[in-house]
């Protein structure tokens, strides 16, 4: 993953619960996942079995950004994938929204308790 210069501000990390509000199951990452491995990164060095934690990127004059924000409900095991053009990502391997250069919150794949790098079922 390329290094990038961020000013980092505090993230609170709360428990959440398994189900939303209509019963539809989230996606959690594997028990025992250390919240500190969590890392910011560009979309382009996302790896398949990292785990996307939701984000927010205000963008600024020179191309510099304010990152805010977790969005708990967009909480999910990636499979990344680039349009043909290259221009976007789908972290998901379906919805293209992400630039390559967009910053996102992962914790690496390699950083996961588990071996697989796959969810606990629920």
């Amino acid at each position: 993953m390329a290094v990038i210069d961020i000013e980092f501000f505090p993230v609170i990390v709360t428990a959440r619960p398994l189900t939303d509000s209509t019963g539809y199951a989230y996606q959690q990452p594997p028990a025992g996942t250390d919240p500190a491995e969590l890392r910011l990164v560009a979309a382009r060095d996302v790896r398949p079995g990292d785990w996307y934690l939701g984000d927010c990127e205000q963008p600024t004059s020179a191309r510099s950004g304010v990152f805010w924000g977790v969005h708990t409900h967009a909480t999910f095991e990636t499979a990344p994938a680039t349009d043909r053009a290259g221009e976007s990502l789908a972290l998901d391997g379906e919805s293209f929204v992400w630039r390559p250069d967009e910053l996102v919150m992962v914790i690496p794949a390699a950083r996961l308790p588990a071996a697989s790098g796959r969810a606990l079922a629920v």
